[in-house]
Formats: C-alpha cells, structure tokens, sequence
C-alpha cells in the first residue's frame, strides 16, 4: 500500500498549508505535463516519419491522423502541437540551463519569440512575470515584430481546391481560424 500512487499524493496534498507551497506544487505538476508534452511531441515526429517511410504496413488507418487517435488516444490537434513544440526546441537546440529554471510553462510560452540570440533577455523577463504577464507580453512582441507579408500563387481550378481543401481541414484539425496559419501547421507538418 505504500508505493500506491493515489496514497502517496493525497499524503503529499493533505501536507500543504500554505498557498505558496499550494503554489510550488501546482507548478511542478505543471512543469511535469509540460515535459511529458515534450517527450510526447518527440514521439509523434518519430511516429509520423516511420508511419510515412512504412505507410502500406499501417493499411488499416487511411492517414496519420486517423493512427495518431486511434494508437496514441489523444487529439490530433494535441499531438502536432507537441510535434512543434518538440521541433522547435530541438531546432532551438537551447540547453536546458539557458531556461534558468522559468518552468516549462514559461519556456512553452517562450517558443514564439525566443532565439540562440535572445534567450537571455526573454527568460529574464519570464523570471519576473506570471504566466499571464507573460503571455501578454509575448503577444505584444509578436505583434511589433512580426512583418507581414503577401505569397501569390497562380492555381488550375482543381490545384485550388485541393489547397484549400488542405486549408479547411487543417483549420478543423488545429482550431485556427487563419489560412496563413493552417499553412504554416501544413509546411512544418
């Protein structure tokens, strides 16, 4: 009964009385789900590549997203997502360390703005804010930053069915509203 999972954290609960350690533990639960986000995004990216290199091995699931449910039990949109996550630290090739111990709520947030040049900068910052602060201000940055600009293509009809064909169901997939973003989700996928 000791090594009981349901014991062991009520034990650990019914020990709190403060709301700073209330705190602390929300945090590191947080921290946890965050990182088994990580090693979830790592292993769709694998799982996505082997699925493409051996496509007729899993004839039962017409596509990938189909698997993913199916195999994983999770939400499509939550495995891309961990996907990028997973990318883009990886791509970041950040330590660890350079995060300063933010969390990885605050270095999941980070993803949007954060490069080799301005980690620093941006975990400083996150050091002092709460999550909300932050996020804000993450948007705030993206907005100022973040030049738009305009791609033209010229399409057959059926070429431009096909995309936004893509465009609809990947919008479905992710939840965005956005063509420029369901775009983004479909090139880094």
């Amino acid at each position: 009964m000791d090594d009981d999972p349901i014991i062991t954290i009520a034990s650990q609960v019914e020990k709190v009385k403060t709301l700073a350690e209330a705190e602390d533990m929300f945090r590191a639960v947080s921290d946890a789900d965050n990182f088994a986000l990580f090693k979830i995004g790592g292993v769709i990216v694998v799982a996505q590549k082997l699925f493409d290199k051996a496509n007729s091995k899993f004839k039962d699931y017409k596509n990938f997203r189909e698997y993913v449910e199916n195999v994983y039990g999770i939400r499509y949109s939550k495995a891309m997502r961990a996907a990028g996550i997973y990318r883009k630290l990886v791509q970041l090739g950040i330590p660890w360390a350079a995060f300063g111990g933010i969390g990885w709520t605050k270095v999941v947030m980070l993803l949007d703005v954060v490069t080799n040049d301005n980690v620093e900068q941006w975990v400083a910052k996150a050091e002092k804010m709460n999550n909300g602060s932050l996020k804000a201000h993450i948007e705030a940055a993206k907005q100022k930053g973040a030049p738009v600009t305009t791609k033209i293509f010229k399409l057959h009809a059926d070429q431009k069915q096909l995309v936004e064909g893509g465009l609809a169901k990947m919008k479905e997939e992710t939840g965005t509203e956005s063509d420029a973003v369901a775009l983004e989700y479909i090139v880094q996928n």
